[in-house]
């Protein structure tokens, strides 16, 4: 959905990343310095939602190589198979497409790198400026406070002009599909309210296709039998 041009110019997108300290037990300490390089991109007021957008999304999709010491190469795997999600407990790839010619090495600094030059006006050493400073330090609690204060325990969501969106339960392949078409339609409706949805012309096919059930709150979810685990560096679109 945030890979549309139209959609992306449709809605104003924010994005918070937890970073709680069992979040941080879960998917180790380098968690901190990912989520600030992404924080940094995304308050960045010379780059465009697009671009900081695109920069979290190729993270993301590279999140294999961020789990090994800033400045080591990970001997082990490339950027090509990071993106190919081989590692991944559903294996979901990435959304670029790197090959032996793209510059790309599999560390924090590496990914960081292509990633801002890929999808970004700004520089690597920019980001890297932001990310080793107290401004990050400051996005990333104040970003961290709003994720959990909003998660409530649930693993994954997303708030539509106030109303939040979970994964029902268990992430599988298809509650995520549902998921994804249920938010899609969602972001749609509320398009069609303020008179916007005709400037977004997949609108018409996921408003066709999709049933808009009404929104849960993490609460309803944790009743529901949810999981009680922190979501990723960063959401999927």
């Amino acid at each position: 959905m945030l890979n549309d041009d139209e959609m992306m110019s449709a809605i104003t997108l924010k994005v918070d990343l937890l970073g709680t300290a069992s979040s941080i037990a879960e998917h180790g300490t380098m968690l901190v310095p990912v989520n600030k390089y992404e924080l940094c991109a995304e308050h960045n007021s010379s780059l465009t939602q697009k671009e900081w957008w695109g920069f979290q999304q190729c993270m993301y999709g590279l999140q294999a190589c961020l789990s090994v010491d800033a400045g080591a190469n990970n001997s082990t795997m490339t950027c090509t198979e990071a993106e190919a999600g081989t590692d991944d407990d559903m294996t979901i790839a990435g959304t670029d497409t790197i090959d032996a010619s793209d510059d790309c090495t599999c560390t924090l600094a590496g990914v960081a790198d292509y990633c801002a030059t890929k999808h970004t006006s700004t520089t690597f050493a920019d980001l890297q400026a932001c990310a080793e400073s107290d401004y990050a330090d400051s996005l990333f609690n104040s970003s961290s406070d709003r994720a959990a204060a909003a998660n409530s325990g649930s693993p994954l969501w997303v708030t539509v002009n106030g109303l939040s969106y979970v994964v029902d339960g268990t992430e599988t392949a298809d509650s995520l599909s549902i998921w994804v078409s249920t938010v899609k339609a969602a972001v749609c409706n509320e398009l069609e309210a303020v008179g916007l949805m005709d400037s977004v012309s997949s609108c018409e096919d996921i408003m066709e296709d999709t049933l808009v059930v009404d929104p849960q709150t993490p609460e309803e979810v944790q009743e529901a039998g949810g999981t009680d685990a922190a979501p990723p560096a960063a959401p999927p679109s």
